[in-house]
């Protein structure tokens, strides 16, 4: 989501990011390997439906036009919060995993980018 007032929270009027490229990579508890990617939606909502207990990896592809913001844990599962990612995320079973939020800031406005607007 656009983290307007970079607060570290979404916020009533901060709407999410269509269009970003996500990608969850891991084991499923049979050890089996998982890799599916997934593009957020027009709300900029994001899902991988349908996950065995297992550990994963969430890595978002940087939005175009947008810089870092603070990774924020959900709820449902433990997980570690890096700069696009959540990994360790220990996912149980028949556990919904919500909420794990990839917060995204302005860039800075540049002469460069207003003169090659014009």
């Amino acid at each position: 989501f656009h983290d307007r007032n970079n607060n570290e929270a979404l916020d009533t009027g901060e709407l999410g990011i269509p269009g970003v490229v996500l990608t969850l990579t891991g084991n499923n508890f049979l050890g089996t390997a998982v890799n599916f990617t997934v593009t957020t939606n027009a709300n900029g909502q994001y899902q991988f439906a349908n996950l065995a207990r297992g550990t994963y990896v969430v890595t978002q592809t940087q939005p175009e036009d947008f810089r870092d913001g603070v990774t924020i844990l959900g709820t449902g599962a433990s997980a570690v919060a890096l700069d696009n990612v959540f990994s360790q995320i220990a996912l149980g079973r028949d556990v919904d995993a919500i909420n794990f939020l990839f917060a995204e800031r302005s860039l800075p406005l540049s002469k460069r980018r207003f003169l090659a607007s014009t």
